[in-house]
This record gives structure tokens, sequence and C-alpha cells, in this order.
């Protein structure tokens, strides 16, 4: 049961608490109670009932966000206050990341920290972690790395097995958002091995998911579809129906890339996706979506393709997750593109490509580049259009990173038709020079002038 008063009554109570010097207590009284309600949620945010735990912190969110605000003000002068505000600020870890309030989440966490220096190493370290995957959340890659690193080295400080197997498992991932695929690949072993060592069955199930994405994105289908497997196997036996939402997106992800059998990958996606509603997890719903517009244009509905596209983007832009956005626009393009919308199609790849220019997603700027010349080719500028695949082919080998099967039929008959339309010297040309360009050329977009011309890619 909850109680509504008037503003008035609030106002008059208030007035009452300061007359009767009872302020500070009562503000203290609510911050413990609110601390404590945090702390008892937190371990149910990732169990079968999540969704009712979830919401109801979404109810008393206001009081959260004032409770943890007044331990904050007084952290700075007072060390129990500044623990139990990184306190609070891990137990409302989760609820952060699955509602999607990434900017709020990572504002307190960084704002306790900046308060708690002298806070035991055991409490602030999860405030770094946390940190740190809210800003790889957003996109802010080189500031993640930072703290993430800095949680690691104190993880290994004080000889958390756990901790630093979950460090070193979101410096996989970010070494996968990177492209690093090498590195990130040895960062995840590392990190599964030391789940295993501690037997956490949670966090093998989170890495091999991770690894899974890792290896999707090299070609190694069927290794990455095992480790999804086998998580739901896990799931399965453990009795957690609710945790197969992400191994199943990621498993339709797989059948779909492979071209392996593209109506499992619609039904599985939006299993998916029905998961993720439950929960409310905002930002998974939107990678969802994404998905789920790949594979309608793949099964001929360009019409609930573009619905799904638009939806996705929509709600990248509302989370402020450019990383996102960049790949739903890429989507979302590929559709307009499908239906003869050539001029949209090329504003959002533009967008995506200048969203791209900020970061080192360089798998989705060879994909971006490969719409580009699509669209190119389509508005006959098939010079250009060789110029931007030309590049895109060569980002693609040095970051090892093979173009999908399922984008590869409409790929080669778009090359194969510009090719005849130029010449094959012209073409290998062009081809050729648009290899030569660095990235910081590359990371320049073709205007809208240039794709109604055969002119170059501006450099």
């Amino acid at each position: 049961t909850r109680y509504e008063m008037l503003q008035t009554l609030r106002e008059y109570g208030l007035e009452r608490l300061a007359e009767a010097e009872e302020m500070e207590v009562t503000r203290g009284a609510h911050a413990a109670c609110y601390l404590a309600r945090a702390e008892e949620t937190a371990p149910n945010l990732l169990g079968a009932e999540a969704a009712w735990w979830l919401d109801s912190l979404e109810q008393e969110h206001e009081n959260l966000r004032a409770a943890l605000s007044w331990m904050l003000e007084r952290a700075a002068m007072n060390a129990d206050f500044a623990e139990q505000a990184l306190q609070f600020c891990a137990a409302l870890m989760n609820f952060w990341e699955v509602r999607g309030y990434f900017r709020e989440g990572q504002a307190f966490m960084e704002r306790a920290l900046a308060v708690s220096k002298d806070v035991a190493a055991t409490v602030r370290v999860e405030a770094l972690y946390g940190a740190g995957f809210l800003a790889l959340v957003q996109g802010d890659i080189d500031h993640a790395e930072g703290l993430l690193e800095q949680s690691l080295a104190l993880f290994r400080e004080i000889g958390d097995k756990r901790g630093m197997a979950k460090s070193l498992r979101i410096l996989g991932s970010l070494a996968g958002e990177r492209n690093s695929y090498g590195l990130a690949r040895t960062l995840l072993e590392e990190s599964l091995a030391l789940y295993h060592e501690v037997e956490d069955q949670n966090g093998i199930a989170h890495t091999r998911q991770d690894l899974a994405q890792v290896l999707t994105s090299q070609g190694d289908y069927v290794r990455a579809r095992a480790l999804l497997e086998e998580n739901l196997l896990l799931y399965g036996a453990l009795g957690r129906q609710y945790r197969t939402a992400c191994p199943l997106y990621l498993l339709a992800q797989v059948l779909f890339l492979s071209r392996s059998d593209l109506v499992k990958a619609y039904a599985l996606t939006e299993e998916s996706l029905a998961l993720f509603r439950e929960v409310g997890d905002k930002r998974l719903i939107a990678y969802a979506l994404s998905l789920l517009t790949e594979v309608l244009l793949q099964q001929g509905e360009p019409a609930r393709a573009r619905e799904s596209a638009e939806s996705s983007v929509a709600s990248f832009r509302n989370l402020e997750n450019h990383s996102g956005l960049a790949e739903s626009l890429i989507h979302l393009a590929r559709v307009e593109a499908n239906q003869g919308d050539l001029e949209r199609a090329h504003v959002h790849y533009e967008e995506s490509w200048g969203m791209l220019g900020e970061r080192d997603s360089k798998e989705l700027r060879a994909a971006c580049l490969e719409g580009l010349g699509s669209v190119a080719a389509l508005q006959e500028s098939p010079g250009l259009a060789a110029r931007l695949w030309g590049k895109g082919a060569t980002i693609r080998a040095e970051i090892g990173a093979p173009m999908p099967p399922v984008y590869r039929v409409s790929y080669v008959r778009a090359v194969t038709d510009a090719r005849a339309k130029v010449g094959e010297e012209a073409f290998a040309a062009a081809w050729g020079e648009g290899r030569t360009f660095t990235v910081e050329q590359a990371l320049i977009a073709p205007s809208s002038q240039a794709f109604q011309t055969n002119t170059p890619v501006p450099d």
C-alpha cells in the first residue's frame, strides 16, 4: 500500500520538521530505509520474479533518488555515508541497467567514487566496476576501459577471483566492441577459467554468451552456436527459463547471419523479445527489434521490417545509446533501400556513419560502407560504389570479420552489376583507390551531391 499527499501537505510537513529540528534525523531514517530496500531487492533482480521486483523499484524511483542524493551530500564529511552511498549504488546497478537509466546510474556512481577515496577497497571496487560497465553501455569506451582496469587491479589486490572474472569479462566485451577479437577471446577465456574455478554458473553462462558474440563476428558460427546451446541447456536444467532471453536472441542472430534457418531465427527472436519485454529491459528490446528487422527483410516482409526498425531506432534515441542507434540505423537504411527509398536510406547511412566516427566499431563501419556502396550503385554511381566497397573489404580483412553469409548474395550481385557497367579495369582501379583510403579519410561520409555523380569519396 502506498500513501499519497497533496503537495501543500508535503510542504507543510517539511516546514514542521524544520521547526522541530527533526529534518536531518528524518531524512537519515528515510535514506536508511531505502538503502535497506535496495539491498533487499538486489538479489531478486535476476531471478524468476525479476519483473515484479524491478517494477517495485520503479514505483519507488523518486524516493531512491532522494535518499541516495541526500547520502552523497553528506558523504564528503562523513566516511560512513560515503560507504553507504557506494553500497546503495551497487544495489541499484541491475535496476539502472535493465530499465535503461544508464546516465543516471553512472552519474551517481561517479559522484560516490569521488567522495569515497578512503573507503575500503572491497566496497569501492564494485562501484568502479559498475561505473565502467554503464560507461561501456553508453559507448564511452575509453572512459569505461579506465574504470574497468582500475576495478580489475583492485579485485586482484584483494584476491577476489569472482570480481577479477567479471572485470575480465567486461574488458573482453570492450575489446570485442573495438573489434580486437584476438584480445577479446584471450580476456574472455581467462574470465571463463576463473568462473569455473569458483564454480559460478551464472558467470560461466554470461561469459559463454560474450565469447559466442566474438566468435560470431569472426564467422565461427558452429562454435558460437554450441556455446549458446550449452547455456540454454543449463538454464533448462536449473529451471531458469526467464534467463533464456539473451541466449535465445544471440542464437537467433547466429542462425540469421549464417543463413542456417531463417524460420527458426524469426521464432527465437520473437521469443527473446517477449522475455525482454516481460522484465522491461529497454536496451535489449531495442536490439531484438533491430534483429527482427533484418529477419523480416530477408523473409520478404519490408513493411513489417520498416516498422520494427523505426521502433528500434526510436528506442535507442530515447536511451541515448549511440552504438545501438548506429547499428539500427544501418538496418533501417537497408529496408529503405530495399523499398526503393534511396534518399532516406542515404540519410540514415550517413547518420550512422557520423556516429561511428566517434568510436572504434570497425565492423559496423564496414557494414555502413557496404550499404552506402549499394545505394551509390542503385543511383548509377558504380565508380563511387567500388571505392566504398574497396574500403569496406579492407576493414573486414584487417579485423578478421568476414561478411556474414546472409548478406553475400545481394552484395555479390551488386558488385557484379557495377563491374559490368564501368568495365573490369575501371572497376578494379576504383576498388584499389578505396582500399588505399586511411580510416580518417573514410570517416568523412560522402555527401549527397557525390551520390548523384560518379565523383570519388572526398578526402
